[in-house]
């Protein structure tokens, strides 16, 4: 065996238990010995190979703070995380939230810009687009024909209706026509149809602003316009002849990506001052009154036949 140098080695074995004695106590609920409080480092120093034990309520106390700093640090960890984190939502919420406002007010002013340069354009269109009208003042002019049973006479008279763009450009493709119906019994009434009667004469009219033509003529003869100048002359509008005039006119305009125009009348003779069985050398003015239908203009005529 080697010589370790052991206070409790067998040179010392009485200083040793008096030294054992002097240091430490029993400790009956362990069955260990424990150091007294009044040791010093002086007495460890003298003593190298004294073992100092722990009990396992003391290793367990602290491996329970160990745990607990462990479980709170994790807490705050996690608290601190989950702050991070909901505010983080939060911004990325409030963002999409401004994105879609932006997104919505984006639309809205795109929205809001196309009505405002429909409005402009619709402005424009109406203020620079040609207007055609029917004027109420009929050209009459007379004509000599070949007498016939319905016309004895032999004499026609031919009426004109003005046609008048008062607008601020020129037409385009300008097409019309016109009609008549003669009634012997009364006038005419609600429902009327306002048919096509005869071929529609095919050219293309170029109208300036503030010009006028004349629409395609309308033969009467002289015995039928004799009768409702009577009536006229007896004021009785229910009963007697009745003799009116109708057509449309259909246009274009000059400007862009716009759709053909039309317009319609009806006027009903109401004044002629001259003998219908008279021939005049010179045109003779006829007074028109309007219909109670079949004026219109563009969508105003979508209802209209």
């Amino acid at each position: 065996m080697h010589d370790y140098k052991y206070r409790h080695n067998k040179n010392y074995p009485d200083q040793e238990l008096r030294h054992v004695d002097d240091t430490y106590i029993l400790d009956t609920a362990s069955g260990l010995y424990k150091p007294k409080s009044h040791d010093t480092e002086e007495h460890r120093e003298e003593n190298p190979t004294q073992l100092v034990y722990e009990s396992p309520i003391h290793v367990r106390a602290d491996r329970e703070w160990i745990s607990i700093i462990i479980s709170v640090a994790t807490l705050v960890i996690i608290a601190v995380y989950t702050s991070v984190t909901s505010g983080i939502y939060d911004t990325s919420q409030a963002s999409t939230a401004a994105t879609i406002q932006a997104s919505v007010a984006a639309r809205d002013s795109a929205d809001a810009a196309k009505k405002s340069a429909d409005a402009a354009r619709t402005t424009l269109t109406t203020i620079q687009r040609p207007f055609i009208v029917y004027g109420l003042q009929a050209e009459v002019l007379s004509r000599i024909v070949p007498a016939s049973w319905d016309n004895p006479t032999g004499i026609d008279w031919v009426f004109r209706i003005p046609i008048r763009n008062t607008g601020i450009t020129p037409t385009s493709q300008l097409f019309d026509h016109t009609s008549s119906w003669y009634s012997g019994i009364g006038p005419m009434r609600k429902g009327f149809d306002f048919r096509d009667v005869g071929d529609m004469e095919k050219f293309n009219v170029v109208l300036a602003p503030g010009d006028f033509v004349l629409s395609s003529a309308i033969p009467v003869t002289a015995v039928r316009l004799n009768t409702v100048k009577h009536r006229l002359d007896t004021r009785d509008y229910e009963h007697g002849a009745h003799l009116y005039f109708y057509g449309w006119a259909r246009y274009r305009d000059l400007l862009p990506d716009t759709s053909e125009h039309i317009t319609k009348f009806c006027f009903e003779l109401n004044g002629f001052d001259h003998d219908p069985y008279q021939p005049s050398t010179i045109p003779v003015a006829a007074r028109l009154n309007v219909c109670h239908a079949h004026n219109c203009m563009d969508d105003g005529c979508k209802d209209e036949k």
